[in-house]
């Protein structure tokens, strides 16, 4: 089952040519419906797509079905760039991101962001994009901007400090655990480009600083064996953090974060001294 949000309105006929040719299955395979038409329905066909009015910044919304006869149907990703691309409308998607608000859309040209969307709370409202990382040419005054919310959503590996942890983590040694992980997503998040939308703000990056400095604190309530396991991962994270990274005094970030500067501590250790190589919190223009 797909499920995906039109920023326009599509002829049936043009939806059913394209899914034909998508799903590579024959016209008369493909049902194209209003969602309460139940009589003039092809119930045999092998791909079905049943339409329904949005309201507000969404006027359409699509569900489409293959059935198993469908050889290697389209990921969900694919399905909307190709409907974006060939008949020229932006197309929000769910996507991997588990946040009820926010969805995935692909532009005509290709480019691809997030966007978030205000559910309508009463009967009189609409359906409104309060946010979007590109601009769509079907909402050219919808704000534009970054959303600091998928960055926190988004699953970031961590198979260095997953190497300490049992069942029977409690209390402190729990916590260390949890900031080691936060510090291994950090070095994953420099070294592979920001995903998901190449970006990171400054207070982020700042208070992943800060759970390093708690970390060190924290090591120190364990006993000695076990600060040396998480020691020796620590060298390794650190090493990796490094690579990623270069010395500046701390300026770019303590520029970025403004008149927060003041939180940044009076005697910081050496990674608050250092910025990453890709710069993550330059402005974005929403382009």
């Amino acid at each position: 089952m797909y499920n995906l949000l039109l920023l326009r309105e599509l002829s049936p006929a043009s939806l059913r040519s394209e899914l034909s040719r998508i799903f590579r299955v024959t016209p008369r395979n493909v049902d194209v419906s209003d969602q309460d038409e139940m009589e003039n329905r092809n119930w045999d066909a092998i791909v079905s797509c049943e339409f329904s009015q949005g309201s507000g910044d969404i006027p359409w919304r699509l569900g489409i079905y293959a059935t198993e006869e469908v050889e290697a149907p389209p990921t969900e990703e694919d399905l909307a760039a190709e409907i974006a691309c060939s008949l020229h409308v932006s197309v929000l998607f769910p996507g991997t991101i588990a946040l009820p608000s926010v969805w995935h859309a692909t532009r005509s040209d290709g480019e691809t962001g997030f966007v978030r969307i205000a559910e309508p709370e009463h009967e009189d409202e609409v359906l409104r994009v309060t946010r979007a990382e590109k601009i769509l040419p079907e909402l050219p005054n919808a704000p534009s901007g970054m959303l600091p919310e998928v960055i926190k959503e988004l699953q970031i590996p961590t198979p260095v400090s997953d190497s300490i942890l049992r069942p029977d983590l409690t209390g402190d040694r729990r916590y260390v655990y949890e900031l080691l992980v936060n510090w291994e997503r950090l070095t994953v998040r420099m070294s592979s480009g920001w995903p998901p939308s190449q970006w990171y703000p400054p207070e982020m990056f700042a208070d992943d600083l800060r759970a390093r400095d708690e970390l060190a604190e924290m090591l120190k309530r364990l006993e000695a064996s076990e600060q040396d396991i998480v020691r020796d991962l620590l060298t390794s994270l650190d090493t990796a953090y490094r690579e990623s990274s270069v010395e500046d005094g701390g300026r770019s970030l303590g520029e970025a974060l403004g008149a927060a500067e003041a939180n940044i501590p009076l005697e910081p250790a050496w990674y608050w001294l250092r910025r990453p190589v890709d710069i993550p919190w330059e402005p974005h223009t929403g382009s």
